[in-house]
């Protein structure tokens, strides 16, 4: 939950920050289009993601195992019967 609202704090903070620059470079006719908050929920919940794909691969690997030696019991008690 603290984790939480301190991502968000952050994004705010980093899409102030991004306005701000953006404000400045356009008084000058530069439009850079910063999405500094953007950007950082983009790291964040990348990680999150990776992680997540880690966990499910190794669950998806230990169910493939789990079948392949269920299917080859099953194979064995066929021709034994």
């Amino acid at each position: 939950m603290i984790a939480k609202y301190f991502k968000s704090v952050g994004f705010y903070f980093f899409e102030f920050v991004g306005g701000l620059i953006n404000l400045a470079c356009s008084f000058f006719s530069y439009y850079p289009c910063l999405d500094l908050g953007v950007r950082f929920w983009v790291v964040l919940e990348s990680k999150r993601i990776f992680e997540e794909k880690a966990e499910r691969s190794l669950d998806r690997q230990e169910k493939e195992e789990e079948a392949s030696s269920l299917h080859k019991k099953a194979k064995e008690d066929g021709q034994n019967a």
